[in-house]
């Protein structure tokens, strides 16, 4: 265990004034040992294996689908909904990915495969479900979409950070009710946004979903961009994928009428640069993505089903 405590202290990067913090330790502590936090299901390993193939191909993207037919209903369910446009027109996985290409339906499988991974889980009372789920879903296909218009980046990846860079905070409403709850009296009290709660009150979410991320042996980009999309800057080799998605968190969370994530702020000139937008393309950007937040209720509703709006539970 001591070995694999300072392996994730040499990893996140965590300076020694917050190590000697009690709180912190006992954060970590509680994640590093964490048995009710479930490790990657089978689906998601083989699909995350597939993602780092360049020779990948569609037969081997449905057979890795087939293989959990809970996965694969999923998949048509979501492949029929408003969002593609497509309902009822596609019957099978084959299909699924002539009609809507093969790295949309691997972006289905991901979503699907992390939403499984909490599903069922008892929620801290105030954590918002569909917020969450909604700001993360939006996050993703943002960052993938602002991808497609750029050439350093692949939007299978871009998507994949997208979705993944709250990770923590899913952790922390998930297994730390009590801690979730101060978080969110810090932020009433306070008047601050949700990672400033954090802040002050122990360890941020971008800390514990790094942690999480290298507990599941996550690629070091997605663990970068966890750690570090709230301050891009700093984030090394990575920068540039941890302002893009800062950039669609920003604008996701423009699109949105409430939540818990406090004041939105417009990212910063150097973020922008680091990314390769100017403040002209991203207001173009954002303007030509208005509405998406609606059709994204659609793929939530398909994943959580009827129930899915309940703040808490499952």
């Amino acid at each position: 265990m001591a070995l694999e405590m300072e392996s994730m202290d040499n990893r996140a990067d965590i300076s020694q004034d917050v190590l000697s913090n009690e709180v912190f330790l006992d954060i970590r502590e509680r994640i590093v040992d964490l048995e009710s936090l479930p490790a990657p299901n089978s689906a998601l390993v083989r699909l995350l294996g597939l993602l780092n193939q360049d020779s990948c191909t569609p037969r081997a993207v449905t057979k890795a689908i087939e293989k959990d037919p809970s996965l694969a209903s999923q998949v048509l369910k979501i492949a029929n909904s408003a969002f593609y446009g497509l309902r009822g027109k596609i019957k099978s996985i084959d299909r699924a990915i002539v009609f809507i290409g093969m790295e949309e339906v691997r972006n289905i499988c991901l979503t699907a495969c992390l939403s499984q991974q909490f599903k069922g889980l008892d929620f801290a009372p105030s954590f918002d479900i569909p917020s969450f789920w909604q700001h993360s879903l939006l996050t993703a296909i943002l960052s993938r979409n602002m991808a497609a218009k750029m050439d350093w980046i692949a939007t299978q990846e871009a998507y994949l950070l997208g979705l993944l860079h709250d990770l923590g905070r899913l952790v922390i409403a998930s297994v730390m009710h009590d801690y979730f709850e101060k978080i969110i009296s810090q932020q009433r009290a306070s008047g601050t946004g949700l990672f400033e709660a954090e802040l002050a009150t122990g360890s941020p979410h971008t800390t514990i979903g790094s942690w999480l991320a290298i507990k599941w042996g996550l690629p070091d980009p997605v663990r970068d961009v966890i750690l570090y999309h709230h301050n891009p800057t700093e984030a090394g080799r990575f920068t540039r994928e941890a302002s893009l998605v800062q950039i669609a968190s920003f604008i996701s969370k423009s699109f949105e009428s409430s939540g818990l994530s406090g004041a939105i702020q417009v990212p910063a000139s150097e973020v922008l640069a680091l990314a390769g937008i100017s403040e002209e393309e991203l207001s173009q950007f954002t303007d030509e993505e208005k509405g998406l937040d609606k059709v994204v209720v659609d793929f939530f509703n398909v994943l959580f089903g009827p129930n899915g709006s309940r703040r808490h539970g499952s």
